[in-house]
């Protein structure tokens, strides 16, 4: 998805305002990242990745994401970004596999 489609009401939630700034922008940025990937708000098997590929992969350090809080999650390997709107880019995926047969209909 080239936008990240968040309800406002995800910004007022207890699991947003009850964690600091850093951890915020930590928060958008993996959600960003998992936006661009497309991937359900889940991160695979990211948690023995070092900081520099962490800081060049999502723009944030490893101290960061070690950081848990309830924006985030790991669940072994794996990664999972709270309030990712999966139904939004499943949304996107469907559109853009319809406009795909239909482009090759009319060909």
């Amino acid at each position: 998805m080239n936008w990240l489609n968040l309800q406002t009401s995800v910004i007022r939630s207890p699991e947003y305002v009850g964690c600091d700034p850093v951890q915020r922008a930590t928060w958008l940025n993996l959600m960003i990242y998992c936006a661009e990937q497309e991937n359900g708000g889940v991160i695979p098997d990211c948690a023995s990745w070092k900081d520099r590929r962490w800081q060049q992969t999502c723009g944030v350090t490893k101290p960061e994401v070690d950081d848990q809080c309830d924006l985030w999650s790991f669940d072994g390997e794996n990664l999972t970004i709270w309030a990712y709107p999966a139904e939004k880019q499943e949304e996107i995926q469907k559109m853009r596999e319809s406009g795909a047969r239909g482009g090759k209909k009319r060909a």
